[in-house]
């Protein structure tokens, strides 16, 4: 098993969990949605483009399980380390995110579980 087949769980479960607290949030709005209709609401919608950087490694993730290439896994796994590092004053996802785990206990143990799955 390399490092990224022992990652990727721990990373799937932030993404849901973020997913989850955002689309909570958007049918707060909005009322309740379709899951087709959420979807097209993260890929149409600029309020919810934030969550692209995150979107987009989840699907690198993915590509890089079978790469044999080390050095990109290895700096996947490290920009998906400084992606999710919480800092309300940095890019535009990262202070969203900080919000989301402030306030979604899902998210912010899915968050403690991928930091320590990227930091082993």
């Amino acid at each position: 098993m390399n490092r990224i087949d022992a990652i990727r769980p721990t990373v799937l479960d932030l993404h849901k969990s973020v997913l989850d607290a955002v689309r909570r949030d958007y049918e707060r709005d909005h009322g309740a949605v379709r899951d087709a209709n959420f979807l097209t609401a993260l890929i149409d919608e600029p309020q919810l483009g934030w969550l692209q950087p995150l979107t987009s490694l989840v699907a690198q993730l993915d590509e890089a399980l079978d790469d044999e290439d080390v050095v990109r896994r290895r700096a996947l796994v490290s920009e998906l380390r400084a992606l999710i590092a919480p800092d309300t004053g940095a890019a535009v996802f990262q202070r969203r995110y900080a919000g989301i785990l402030e306030y979604s206990p899902d998210a912010l143990i899915a968050h403690v579980r991928a930091m320590r799955a990227l930091r082993a």
